[in-house]
């Protein structure tokens, strides 16, 4: 098939429609350059009431066969193509498409093509197969469309059951079942029973399931639903697979009706679905998203006008949840359009439009998480509110989706902290990394020690417990947390004496007569925990009664004596700690910089990370430390590069001399 934009002379960008966000939200902006043409292609054919005359006949004997039981094609031979494709030939003349396919094709049979394929994708479940010019594509859409709207003025059609056996037998008509769903009057959806009634039985409601790798998950695993748990738990369990399912024709199309037509119904259709897999896999059906129809969606079902037989808390955390997926989804499409660097004269129409609908959407998006999670926060409990939104991890990538992930993130956390209800109590069994920002947060803002303790004596269970686990770097959640520890423990009644019960709670013993084996997951608790004591000496509150050099001191010896004895290699973890006391000593207490800078030299034994722990902080060592560190290098590095090139690490060898010479050390 041609791409259409070898067009780019031939099409006038001015002329094009000018598109509501809706189409924004539905394509991205690959499926949308396919698709905006098309759009002007269909509504241009729709002004030619003549045209529509000449149709009729073909569009009659379509809504006769879907109207019957029968399976075999009908005969046209009362279409007058000749009318049609000389009607053709003149609306078109100008279009390039069509151009495109009388160059190709000498017989005026464009129409009679088009008719045949749209007559085999009904009886014969065709596809997109010999289909070489766009231009057909454009006038079997149009097609499409002149049916849907004829079957919506046809009353014979307004039965449940007429519906459905329509869409059984127009499934390759892919635009025709949207323009139906669109048009479809609302006094069609009348009975409650048939519209809403659920047989729960998996093979009636959802179609094939497939996981990644083609194999099929074991049905009986995903629709337990035994409530065991906390709510959230539960859900998250519970439809950990629902992207490998989707509901069947029959209950995708009541979905997308009734979502569009009568929310109340569709309400009652969520409820009878009954499997907390199933009724988050119906989200997939609502499609494009569409914020304020959730939002209403949300009013009515917390009013109780819709009398419902679930869980209300479950029914609303699954809404929470793909509120917050379809807004970061969206987020991620319209934010597409700021990159400038890929506009063309071709799509430039395309990227004005589409950044003023990013700009809009940017507006309006905080407007409603206020009044989604204030409505989440008037019927749902604290704690399982907390367990939702504390389930996401900000995103480590510094990628430009990692961005916008992590500021809908951010705008989700913010609106719930506006509407959080205090309580000293606070569920220690669920806390994580996130919830614990989260409350340092509170306390900060509100200036409240309410729950200050507690606090800090569940984060130190929780880096105790096998749920925690830190990968060594500095990534923004670890970090806050950290600081989080520190400033805590700067709001005990006797700072220094918290955090010298808080090292012997999690120091390793390496050696002696009682020393633990390798334990990794022990050590990468413990350098966590230094980590955020070395965050205390930002207070200088703290050192009231206490000389703060004296308490630096003794924690950067105990810091050098675990490395030293560690029985990890060469200091993996008491690395992360060592580098913030050396950032400590250059920006907090630059009367200790060139103590610990000389402490690092004398005490740490492997020459890579000493130079990697110098190098991190910007200022750069003083003179007497870069006379150490130079005797340290012309007795240590010839051995360390003898070592180095036996193991073929000659990079390594390359990375310590450059880091020599960031230092500004001549050996």
């Amino acid at each position: 098939m041609e791409s259409f934009y070898e067009t780019s002379d031939s099409i006038n960008i001015s002329t094009l429609i000018i598109m509501d966000k809706e189409i924004f939200y539905k394509y991205d902006f690959y499926t949308l350059e396919q698709k905006y043409i098309e759009y002007e292609f269909v509504e241009s054919l729709d002004r030619e009431l003549c045209l529509h005359d000449l149709i009729e006949p073909f569009i009659k004997i379509n809504i006769e066969f879907l109207l019957t039981s029968g399976d075999n094609k009908k005969e046209f031979s009362n279409i007058n193509f000749s009318q049609i494709e000389t009607s053709l030939s003149k609306i078109l003349s100008q279009n390039f498409f069509y151009k495109q396919y009388c160059e190709s094709n000498s017989e005026k049979n464009l129409f009679q093509r088009v008719l045949n394929k749209f007559v085999s994708r009904i009886f014969d479940k065709d596809g997109f197969n010999d289909e070489k010019y766009i231009i057909q594509n454009y006038i079997h859409t149009w097609l499409e469309k002149r049916l849907a709207l004829a079957v919506v003025k046809d009353s014979r059609f307004s039965s449940v059951k007429v519906l459905l056996d329509v869409i059984e037998k127009t499934e390759m008509l892919f635009s025709f079942q949207n323009y139906l769903i669109e048009n479809i009057p609302r006094d069609w959806i009348k009975s409650e029973e048939e519209w809403t009634n659920v047989k729960v039985n998996s093979e009636n409601i959802w179609s094939i399931i497939r996981t990644f790798d083609k194999t099929l998950l074991d049905r009986q695993h995903i629709i337990a639903d035994n409530i065991d748990d906390k709510i959230w738990e539960h859900i998250h369990k519970t439809t950990r697979n629902s992207d490998y399912i989707s509901l069947n024709r029959e209950y995708s199309f009541k979905s997308q009706l009734l979502f569009k037509k009568n929310i109340s119904l569709w309400i009652k259709l969520w409820d009878n679905l009954q499997l907390t897999i199933i009724q988050d896999c119906i989200f997939q059906t609502l499609h494009p998203f569409d914020p304020k129809k959730y939002l209403e969606l949300l009013h009515i079902l917390t009013s109780k006008k819709v009398n419902i037989g679930s869980d209300l808390n479950i029914l609303l955390l699954i809404f929470a949840r793909n509120f917050f997926e379809k807004s970061r989804r969206l987020t991620e499409q319209l934010a597409f359009y700021e990159n400038t660097d890929r506009i063309t004269p071709t799509n430039e129409f395309l990227f004005v439009q589409g950044q003023k609908c990013y700009k809009e959407w940017l507006l309006e998006r905080p407007k409603y998480y206020e009044e989604f999670i204030k409505t989440l926060v008037d019927q749902t409990k604290s704690s399982e509110i907390q367990d939702w939104i504390f389930s996401y991890k900000p995103n480590v990538n510094d990628s430009q989706l990692g961005k916008l992930y992590n500021e809908e993130l951010e705008l989700l956390t913010n609106t719930y902290k506006l509407h959080f209800k205090h309580k000293e109590d606070f569920d220690q069994d669920s806390l994580n990394l996130q919830k614990f920002n989260f409350y340092v947060d509170l306390i900060k803002d509100n200036e409240s020690n309410l729950f200050v303790s507690n606090l800090l004596k569940s984060i130190l269970s929780f880096v105790n417990s096998d749920r925690f686990f830190w990968d060594k770097s500095y990534s923004e959640i670890y970090l806050k947390s950290m600081k989080g520890i520190g400033f805590l423990v700067s709001l005990d009644d006797n700072p220094v004496l918290r955090s010298q019960s808080i090292i012997r709670q999690f120091k390793i013993t390496h050696q002696g007569w009682n020393p633990k084996g390798i334990d990794f997951n022990s050590i990468m608790k413990e350098t966590f925990i230094y980590c955020g004591i070395t965050f205390l000496f930002e207070y200088k509150e703290s050192f009231k009664d206490v000389v703060p050099e004296n308490f630096f001191k003794e924690f950067l010896d105990i810091l050098l004596v675990q490395n030293k004895y560690s029985q990890v290699d060469n200091s993996e973890y008491y690395q992360q700690p060592l580098h913030l006391m050396l950032l400590v000593s250059s920006q907090v207490m630059p009367e200790l910089k060139e103590y610990a800078e000389q402490e690092l030299i004398l005490n740490y034994d492997d020459l890579f990370s000493l130079l990697s722990i110098l190098v991190s902080n910007k200022d750069l060592i003083s003179n007497q430390s870069k006379k150490l560190l130079k005797d340290k290098l012309k007795i240590e590095f010839i051995f360390e590069k003898r070592k180095l090139n036996n193991k073929n690490m000659k990079e390594k060898v390359q990375k310590i001399e450059y880091m020599v010479k960031q230092l500004n050390v001549i050996i």
